[in-house]
């Protein structure tokens, strides 16, 4: 049950995060939907929705909006925005590094 929870509120900022993507870059979800070659109706589903996503789909719509899938996941995952994701992953890398004895 705990799973499903956790898979379903990543479904849900995945979705918001591309949806907010699609909103800043000014690519209709039609365009989107050419773009990517996912179809319009599943597109809806996914990002106004908040249905879940194939990894094969979000790295379709990311790529169409010029983003990075996996750093779409990082970012839904970590809680912040795309824009975000760099710092919040060298934030994670610094702290990892912090309590590491092992230099590589």
């Amino acid at each position: 049950m705990g799973n499903a929870l956790i898979a379903a509120r990543l479904d849900a900022e995945i979705a918001r995060l591309l949806s907010e993507e699609q909103k800043l870059s000014g690519v209709s979800l039609r365009e989107l939907s050419r773009l990517s070659g996912v179809k319009l109706t599943r597109l809806g589903d996914v990002l106004k929705r908040g249905r879940a996503a194939t990894a094969g789909e979000i790295e379709r719509i990311a790529e169409a909006l010029g983003l990075e899938g996996w750093k779409v996941l990082f970012a839904a995952h970590a809680g912040c925005s795309y824009a975000e994701a760099d710092d919040a992953l060298a934030e994670r890398q610094s702290a990892k590094d912090a309590g590491s004895s092992d230099p590589l």
